[in-house]
């Protein structure tokens, strides 16, 4: 410090510096409110869009479903899910949630990039993996099938080639039984 900047009156320098650093700091407090709406605005929507798409898949046929989001790729189909799924409840209230979700929020919309690796496959799906998916997918759409379509509406011929379509699974369960079991 110099002599001259020690005599210079001190007061107006302090009250200017305190005076601009309170404006910034409430400035900056409105802009958090703000971003606080919006973050939770934002995840809002992005939540009640995965829970439609989930809706429309569940309701709708697989082509009928593919029209409704034929303007969205299917990896944004399904990490809207995903994300629906991720929050269950509206998240109207949980700021902390949706600060964590909002990079994923955002990628949804192309706001921000996916992170894109290539495929990540580091070894080939084992035989029982890749067996039990589509074993579980062939279930799930029958049920949707017969839901919409009651067996009892089938005509004969239709039922009777569809039941014999299905002998294979009953022989290799019949096979593994006999394996496990000696049955």
């Amino acid at each position: 410090m110099t002599p001259e900047s020690s005599q210079l009156p001190r007061g107006p320098i302090i009250q200017s510096f305190r005076t601009q650093i309170l404006e910034r700091h409430e400035a900056s407090r409105r802009a958090d409110l703000h971003l606080r709406e919006a973050i939770l605005e934002n995840a809002g929507y992005k939540r009640q869009t995965g829970l439609l798409i989930q809706q429309a898949k569940g309701t709708l046929r697989q082509f009928e479903f593919a029209q409704v989001v034929d303007f969205l790729s299917s990896r944004t189909v399904r990490e809207y899910i995903r994300f629906a799924q991720h929050n269950p409840a509206p998240v109207k209230d949980d700021f902390p949630g949706a600060v964590h979700n909002i990079q994923m929020a955002l990628r949804l919309t192309d706001a921000l990039p996916f992170t894109s690796r290539g495929p990540e496959q580091l070894h080939k799906p084992n035989f029982f993996s890749t067996a039990s998916k589509q074993l579980m997918s062939f279930l799930s759409s029958f049920r949707r099938f017969v839901s919409a379509t009651p067996v009892e509406t089938w005509d004969r011929h239709t039922a009777e080639v569809f039941l014999y379509s299905l002998k294979p699974i009953l022989e290799i369960h019949a096979e593994l039984k006999r394996q496990l079991y000696g049955k």
